[in-house]
């Protein structure tokens, strides 16, 4: 914005006109604002410095100073100068204005409202100071009072999508996707070239996981199939809509587009690992851990590709190496899926131990306790140990594995005729 403001004051003429009784100096006034113009901002310094040594008193040389010095991101200085050109000609909206956008350079954005609410305490019709106050609004972190802004600008121009275009972006930008979303759409809907607005809603259809959005990227594609980010987020809301193969077109459609994201990497293998095109799976969830090596997903599914590979060291591995960084409740998992591989490798002992390591991160997950029915039948035989897992897992399990419920079912129908065999239980009349 900052250099917006210098710009229009440039072409409307109100930059410097310096006249100093007829004294000469090293430079001149028209040399001062072509300086400004030609963007050579360091030698305007200097110029200008020299000039106050001739005249300390001149507003309009402050004025420059604070424009070359804000370029130069010299803030400290240009709010110095600005001040001093105000203070001897109150009342230049292009000082004051330049001066507000010093100050929440400096981190000074309330100084900076001051400033401007005066301005438009005199004219309250200057949509160009709403807008600077609305870009304070933004510096402050107040989203809501700079999208009101908007929308009074908006309202007196209510053909004009700009204004929506800067709400919607501004509530994206701060993650305030499902606010963000209706101006957006309105955007696109008016404006289906605006790819950047599309990208804006493939970011916050992908956030809130809006699978019923998808349409909405398809026309965006079909506007410009140029832009990875497009087929990146169509991808992902693919994916969570269960449309694997698309999904796994869309994803790789961005890789080859230059998207070198670990999001499209990881997606991308959890579309093949969905399909069982485990070979496929490795190499993406490879590349996604190579690219971010704390992506705990990453590691946990390129465990069970290392798995279903016949590859149970480098299996173990991964999910070692996602153990490390997880957090409740993806940590259960990755201990129930160490159980697993190392029941694979017939290290029964260390099976059972991650199994409960398992139920102790997430004891709402009965899966485990079928497995150490199991596991207790395989080792210290006590069949009233591996029936209370049984049945533990059956009045817990929320699953639709229908094999293993009808396989723990005769599992603990065995044990009970052992144990009335044994006479550890009576028949039931």
């Amino acid at each position: 914005m900052r250099k917006f403001i210098l710009l229009s004051f440039i072409l409307s003429g109100l930059l410097v006109n310096i006249k100093l009784n007829g004294q000469t100096l090293s430079g001149s006034p028209e040399e001062l604002n072509q300086l400004i113009l030609d963007k050579r901002f360091k030698e305007a310094v200097v110029l200008g410095n020299a000039m106050l040594t001739q005249d300390s008193l001149n507003p309009q040389v402050y004025y420059c100073l604070g424009l070359a010095y804000s370029n130069l991101k010299q803030y400290t200085k240009a709010c110095s100068a600005l001040e001093m050109s105000d203070k001897l000609q109150p009342g230049n909206k292009s000082v004051i204005l330049n001066l507000a956008d010093c100050y929440c350079e400096v981190a000074d954005a309330a100084a900076a409202e001051i400033l401007i609410e005066d301005l438009l305490k005199i004219d309250s019709t200057d949509t160009f100071i709403w807008l600077q106050l609305a870009q304070v609004y933004q510096r402050q972190a107040e989203i809501d009072k700079a999208a009101g802004i908007f929308n009074r600008l908006w309202a007196d121009d209510s053909l004009n999508i700009w204004f929506p275009r800067q709400i919607g972006n501004m509530l994206a930008r701060n993650e305030r996707f499902q606010a963000a979303i209706p101006y957006l759409e309105m955007v696109v809907e008016a404006d289906s070239s605006d790819m950047g607005s599309y990208m804006r809603l493939g970011q916050a259809y992908i956030n809130l996981k809006l699978v019923d959005k998808i349409p909405v990227l398809d026309k965006a594609i079909r506007q410009d199939s140029s832009e990875s980010v497009l087929f990146r987020y169509r991808g992902g809301l693919q994916l969570a809509d269960g449309k694997f193969s698309l999904a796994e077109a869309d994803l790789l459609a961005a890789f080859e587009l230059g998207d070198s994201s670990n999001f499209v990497s990881r997606h991308l293998g959890l579309s093949q690992f969905h399909q069982s095109k485990y070979q496929e799976a490795l190499k993406s969830f490879d590349r996604t851990v190579k690219i971010d090596s704390l992506d705990t997903e990453a590691w946990y599914y390129l465990g069970f590709c290392y798995k279903w590979t016949e590859d149970l060291p480098k299996a173990i591995d991964c999910l070692n190496r996602a153990l490390k960084m997880a957090i409740p409740p993806s940590t259960a998992s990755i201990y129930s899926g160490l159980g697993l591989f190392y029941n694979l490798q017939r290290d029964l002992k260390n099976a059972m131990i991650y199994y409960k390591k398992s139920l102790e991160y997430n004891p709402n997950d009965a899966y485990p306790y079928s497995q150490l029915g199991l596991l207790v039948e395989q080792t210290s035989r006590d069949k009233e140990l591996a029936k209370d897992y049984y049945e533990k897992f059956l009045f817990g399990y929320t699953g639709d594995d229908r094999n293993l419920i009808e396989y723990v079912k005769s599992r603990i129908q065995a044990i009970n005729e052992k144990l009335f065999m044994e006479g550890k239980i009576k028949k039931k009349e």
